[in-house]
């Protein structure tokens, strides 16, 4: 027996018939446009679990060379009083790290967003728009990335035209910098 078809089924498939013409009762087709920009943010998403798993192995593997560790002082010592190491992350890990967190804060407005109704606004767009400096195999992907995400440039924008991307300042919590940016993130990766 087939599931009972709520609200948001009915309006989330375009009903056809076996032979292809649209049905003239229940939900309405849509327009290309509306097709158009679900296709592109099935894109989006799909692009952006590719590169999360990268970032995931990547930044695992930096753990296992000893380049994890404390975002910043604060958390160093804090990390200090527990008896834990102390070590701060490299430079490597919080560009890697940074880049996950704005691409999750993404992930999770988006599917927030496709839970409420249409005509609210759509999430902001991932904070980095290019590869961390460690990983370069990358670009080709975010490449695609700023190709679906059209006239964002994103935090780290000068490096379009050339300029280092930006790190986190010593000190600076990683996560912390994603907190200004527009993703409803509150708290550390």
């Amino acid at each position: 027996m087939a599931a009972p078809s709520t609200p948001q089924t009915a309006q989330s498939q375009y009903n056809q018939s076996p032979h292809g013409s649209a049905r003239t009762g229940g939900s309405q087709p849509r327009s290309p446009e509306s097709v158009s920009s679900q296709s592109r943010e099935k894109e989006r998403v799909s692009l952006l679990l590719d590169l999360n798993l990268e970032l995931i192995q990547e930044m695992n593997n930096l753990q296992a060379q000893g380049k994890g560790g404390a975002q910043n002082a604060a958390q160093a010592e804090s990390y200090r009083s527990k008896g834990l190491p102390d070590t701060m992350a490299s430079n490597e890990y919080l560009q890697t790290m940074c880049r996950l967190h704005a691409n999750l804060g993404y992930l999770c407005a988006q599917q927030t967003d496709m839970q409420i109704k249409a005509g609210v606004k759509s999430p902001h767009p991932p904070s980095y728009m290019r590869a961390p400096p460690n990983m370069p195999q990358l670009e080709e992907k975010y490449a695609s990335l700023r190709q679906l995400f059209p006239g964002w440039t994103g935090r780290d924008g000068p490096a379009l035209a050339g300029a280092p991307a930006p790190a986190p300042a010593p000190g600076q919590n990683a996560a912390g910098m994603m907190m200004n940016v527009g993703h409803g993130v509150t708290g550390p990766a």
